[in-house]
């Protein structure tokens, strides 16, 4: 199989546009902001002048098959590798299309970001614009086999390779004078 071969086939699997066009269609937004906007200041970090709460989310064109869903959110920009994890969501009932503002969903698990803390951190970027990519995963598994001491990056990979389909939304924030 040739590599460009290859690369076709994982955008697929992961929902990325390629040339030839998505097969998938979960979509993904928020009315706190739309993809390539910036994300108001009270969902940035409490340091950076927030109030670390989550954003709202909604999720559409569900994959049949979805048992659950998870959402990650990452600093694309920081110099760690791999990115920055903000929020750790798995375990959401399959049923649910949607997370309101500040949301604890019922039934999920809030797993532990690259802060230490269980739950959602808001964005507070030492430098910068920086992006922040929000993904759902619609998932073939209703509980992801997952710890509450795991790595963000091994939890992302898990849910990865559970993923039936993934739809992402970004946003931009920089810290206020800088």
């Amino acid at each position: 199989m040739t590599l460009a071969v290859v690369f076709i086939m994982t955008s697929l699997m992961l929902g990325s546009d390629t040339s030839f066009g998505s097969i998938y269609k979960m979509k993904l937004s928020s009315t706190t902001f739309g993809n390539g906007d910036k994300l108001p200041q009270e969902y940035a970090k409490e340091s950076c002048g927030g109030k670390d709460v989550s954003p709202d989310l909604d999720w559409e064109e569900i994959p049949d098959g979805t048992m659950s869903f998870a959402i990650i959110a990452q600093d694309l920009d920081t110099k760690a590798t791999g990115g920055f994890y903000h929020w750790i969501l798995v375990d959401i009932p399959a049923d649910r299309t949607s997370i309101a503002k500040g949301e604890n969903v019922l039934g999920a698990r809030a797993m532990k970001n690259d802060y230490g803390h269980y739950g959602y951190t808001g964005p507070c970027p030492q430098y910068g614009e920086h992006r922040y990519s929000f993904t759902v995963y619609a998932l073939d598994v209703h509980k992801l086999d997952v710890g509450k001491n795991d790595l963000p990056k091994d939890i992302e990979a898990k849910a990865a390779y559970h993923a039936i389909e993934t739809a992402k939304l970004t946003g931009l924030y920089k810290k206020y004078g800088n």
